[in-house]
């Protein structure tokens, strides 16, 4: 074990994990036959990055992983963090705002043949060009 994973181990048993900060996507109309996505500052010029699709059969430990960022894609199989479902399959997509210079994540999960949206304030960051897809 190297002497980083020593200080994340040691920094994750000081730190008790936070629960993530989450808000419901607000959408502003654009027409009568679609809505313009809402950055959480309440913005409406957002552009899309990275995003990770996840699949996995219910409750599964290992899950099926496709990352997808401006210079190309990767699958491989994983232990899912990052999914927003405990349980399924599930989506994030990093959106970067012109208006507040920040990048949110907006997260879709299933949860009981439910589809559910939301933004996950926790993995917030300031400007973070990595993450455009522009």
């Amino acid at each position: 074990m190297s002497a980083e994973n020593d200080f994340e181990k040691l920094m994750r048993n000081l730190i008790p994990p936070q629960p993530a900060r989450r808000k419901r996507p607000g959408f502003a109309a654009m027409g009568p036959d679609y809505a313009c996505l809402l950055c959480p500052c309440g913005g409406d010029t957002l552009h899309h990055g990275k995003v990770d699709v996840y699949w996995r059969v219910e409750d599964s430990a290992l899950a099926t992983q496709t990352t997808v960022v401006p210079a190309g894609a990767l699958t491989m199989r994983t232990d899912g963090k990052g999914n927003p479902s405990s349980r399924r399959g599930g989506m994030t997509i990093a959106f970067w705002c012109e208006h507040c210079d920040q990048t949110n994540v907006l997260e879709i999960s299933q949860h009981k043949g439910s589809t559910l949206v939301n933004w996950n304030l926790s993995l917030a960051k300031p400007g973070d060009s990595g993450n455009r897809g522009d």
